[in-house]
């Protein structure tokens, strides 16, 4: 499988999966910029298994994102390191402000497909650790369930339930994003 392609609306599922053999993965952003601000990387991998800062930076650099956007043509998104009360997470935005609909395309800079990416950085326990890509609220969104929750539950296309609606994991950990740490 060379791609595969996610939509990012209302009743959409709320993860996406990236521990996947494919080289691209094509994710359509439906609503206003302030509905999907930005899109966080999770995973189950803490840092006594090997989710480090270096590890974390290595996958930022191996990551390429570029917004297609109607009459604007394309944009790169920069796949950046935000730093929250719960340590540092790979984080990037969804394209210029006042897009309604666009196209994020995510690849990788040597494009590799993205489960030989995450194995050969974050070695063996990548085979089987949890890797997910969160869409997070806008600033503008207030919308839905107090706090925002409600927006990522749901599986990941092609995954399995690790706990993912509240970001468990296979390790059963729990935690809430109260709009802390959001840059």
């Amino acid at each position: 499988m060379d791609s595969i392609t996610y939509i990012l609306g209302k009743g959409a599922p709320g993860l996406l999966n990236l521990r996947l053999p494919v080289y691209r993965a094509h994710i359509l952003v439906n609503g206003p910029v302030m509905l999907y601000g930005r899109m966080r990387l999770l995973t189950s991998l803490g840092l006594h298994d090997g989710s480090t800062f270096a590890r974390l930076s290595a996958l930022a650099s191996a990551l390429r994102v570029v917004a297609l956007c109607g009459h604007t043509g394309a944009h790169e998104v920069p796949v950046e390191l935000v730093s929250t009360r719960i340590g540092v997470r790979v984080e990037f935005g969804v394209g210029p402000a006042g897009m309604y609909q666009s196209e994020l395309v995510l690849s990788t800079a040597d494009d590799r497909p993205f489960d030989e990416v995450l194995q050969r950085i974050f070695g063996e326990r990548a085979a089987t650790a949890f890797f997910a890509l969160e869409p997070l609220p806008g600033e503008g969104h207030h919308g839905g369930t107090a706090h925002g929750e409600g927006h990522h539950g749901g599986t990941a296309h092609g995954g399995t339930a690790h706990g993912e609606g509240h970001h468990g994991g296979p390790t059963g950990g729990h935690h809430h994003h109260h709009g802390a740490g959001r840059g």
